[in-house]
Formats: structure tokens, C-alpha cells, sequence
């Protein structure tokens, strides 16, 4: 048998035959157990805002001809209360669900932090890791300035964020004002984030433009 689930399992039995006649059947019972494993749950590393609802599902499986699975949440070693749990019985393949789910609501930083999320029977217990991290936002980049101008158009640069947050940037913006009437638009978006500078085109003769 290769593979084998619990349907595979039973009472087994082997005859001898030959012409002189059938020997006493021998039999054999195989019951075959599903590890206990964590089959569901978060990233290594979640990240959130002030404020957030935070969900955190741990769903486990194993053999349901054991002791019921505990599925538990803990935060530095301590276990945290998330209600009764979510089961289920498959009595086909003998296997029995369980899910915990951990709710945050209008998280704040110092709900940061390791959490562990821990299902046990009578054979042992599997462990999984998470970590929840607030969300920080990178810093402004540096004043565009002008590196080279000619008609109509300017070459702009300006400096990376001096604080990077702990989210990779994803684009750019430029926005535009003409100068005088302090209202400023975005001009050029989706710009590389790998890039510190580009070009602006289509600008008019004889007019001044700030640029943020």
C-alpha cells in the first residue's frame, strides 16, 4: 500500500494454497493514523494600521478516531481566549477539522508582535509562527530640483525617503503648480521607485512652475 489514508485501514487476511490443501488463515489489523498538521495559516509576517481589524485564522486536522485537536493561539508564551473552536468530522476519511480564529479589533503598535498558534492531541502537538508588525510609512523624498532645463522641458531630481518605512515603495509621484495660483496637481505618476529622477515635458515658454 503506498499513500495510504484511513479508508485503507481494516482487518487484513492471508491463505496459504497449495495442492495439498489451504493452510490456516492469518490476519492482521492496520489502522492507519492522520498526523496531527496545521494546513491553514497567515504569512510570516503581517502588517497592519492603527485602528485595523486584524483576523488571524489557524485551522488544524487529524485523526478523529483520537482525542478531539485543541487549536490555541499564544502571544509570548501566553494563551490568548479566541472563543470556542470551529470543527468538523469527515467519517469517510476519519479525519477531524478544527479552526481557531484570532480577532483584533482597532488594533494598536503594541498589539504588534510573536504570535504562535499551537494544535495538540494525545500525539503530540505542530506549531506555527506568525508576526503581526504596524505598518510605517515611508518619509517624504527629498524637493525635486532642476538639473538641466531647455525648451519646454526640465530634468528634475531629488533625494530617497530619509525614513524608508518597512514597506518596499512601489512609485513615485510629481505634482505641479503654476506659479501664482498655489494649487498643485499630480503631473507625472507611477514614476520608478529605483529612480531618483525624469524628465518633464510639454512645459509653456515664459512660465515658472514649482514642482513637490
Amino acid at each position: 500500500l503506498r499513500q495510504v489514508v484511513p479508508s485503507d485501514g481494516g482487518t487484513f487476511s492471508c491463505t496459504v494454497s497449495s495442492d495439498q490443501g489451504q493452510g490456516t488463515p492469518r490476519t492482521a489489523v492496520i489502522t492507519v493514523i492522520v498526523p496531527t498538521t496545521i494546513y491553514s495559516f497567515p504569512q510570516p509576517t503581517v502588517l497592519f494600521l492603527n485602528g485595523d481589524r486584524i483576523e488571524l485564522e489557524c485551522s488544524a486536522r487529524g485523526d478523529n478516531t483520537l482525542d478531539q485537536i485543541m487549536v490555541s493561539w499564544f502571544k509570548s508564551g501566553n494563551v490568548i481566549d479566541t472563543g470556542p473552536l470551529v470543527t468538523q468530522k469527515d467519517e469517510t476519511e476519519k479525519i477531524f477539522y478544527a479552526t481557531a480564529n484570532l480577532v483584533i479589533e482597532n488594533a494598536i503598535a503594541s498589539d504588534g508582535g510573536p504570535y504562535q498558534c499551537v494544535a495538540s492531541n494525545s500525539q503530540g502537538h505542530v506549531q506555527r509562527d506568525t508576526s503581526l508588525q504596524l505598518m510605517n510609512y515611508p518619509a517624504a523624498p527629498g524637493q525635486p530640483r532642476s538639473k538641466w532645463a531647455g525648451v519646454g522641458a526640465v530634468v528634475l531630481s531629488w533625494t530617497e525617503p530619509s525614513i524608508p518605512g518597512n514597506t518596499p515603495l512601489t512609485s513615485y509621484e510629481i505634482q505641479i503648480e503654476s506659479k501664482g495660483n498655489g494649487i498643485f496637481r499630480p503631473f507625472l505618476t507611477g514614476l520608478n521607485p529605483n529612480e531618483v529622477y525624469t524628465t518633464v515635458y510639454f512645459l509653456q515658454e515664459n512660465q515658472e512652475y514649482n514642482f513637490k
